[in-house]
């Protein structure tokens, strides 16, 4: 995780960057994707045509690794919202 959290420090430079660019009254709102949309990325990032369901949640044939992977990536979305908004967001 402390990978992932030293990655967060351009996300808190530009969130902070953008609030201090708008006008205070202006609100700032901060977004993460879900982690089941994260989770099937990899997936789709190896590129073709092939646009169905079955390949877009491929790695549910993979119940373990999947839990395992949701897990991390639900705690990364809760360390860079945290971290989106002490920025500013």
């Amino acid at each position: 995780m402390e990978k992932i959290l030293a990655h967060l420090a351009p996300v808190g430079e530009t969130v902070e960057r953008v609030r201090s660019a708008l006008d205070p009254s202006t609100t700032l709102i901060g977004f993460a994707g879900s982690p089941g949309r994260w989770a099937s990325t990899p997936s789709k990032a190896r590129g073709g045509t092939d646009k169905s369901d079955a390949r877009k949640f491929e790695a549910i044939s993979i119940p373990a690794e999947l839990a395992g992977m949701l897990d991390q990536l639900v705690e990364a979305s809760a360390h860079y919202l945290c971290h989106a908004g002490k920025a500013g967001a």
